[in-house]
């Protein structure tokens, strides 16, 4: 690798350079990764392992609480835009489609749960690539 001729204080040098650099290349490419897919991924698992432990007559939803309003939404799919931006595609109670755009450094709501119609089958929330 190195030359058996160096003085050690150089080797070890070389060794800790070559090191850095691949910490450094290791660093580069995680930020390279789509970050708002990971995080949309995330959060469509944290959400789907919660609707998976309510009883039938539950639902899960989100609630988000903005400039002193609170709007419910019964989420069908989850996405993002770009590498910063999270989608949430749904319906408020009123059966009113919407959705939900927010950027991965302000996302803030709560899982919580809704009636759930009788004899419905559970419902699959879907992950938009």
């Amino acid at each position: 690798m190195y030359n058996m001729d160096m003085p050690k204080s150089l080797k070890r040098t070389l060794a800790d350079a070559q090191s850095n650099q691949e910490k450094f290349l290791d660093a580069m490419s995680v930020t390279a990764e789509n970050k708002a897919k990971i995080i949309a991924s995330k959060i469509h698992t944290a959400i789907t392992d919660f609707q998976s432990q309510l009883p039938d007559d539950e639902d899960v939803a989100l609630s988000i609480v903005q400039f002193g309003s609170n709007t419910t939404i019964l989420v069908y799919s989850i996405g993002y835009i770009g590498n910063n931006l999270i989608v949430f595609y749904g319906e408020d109670s009123q059966d009113t489609p919407m959705e939900l755009i927010q950027h991965i450094s302000q996302l803030n709501f709560l899982i919580t749960t809704i009636p759930q119609t009788p004899d419905a089958p559970k419902r699959k929330i879907g992950f938009e690539e």
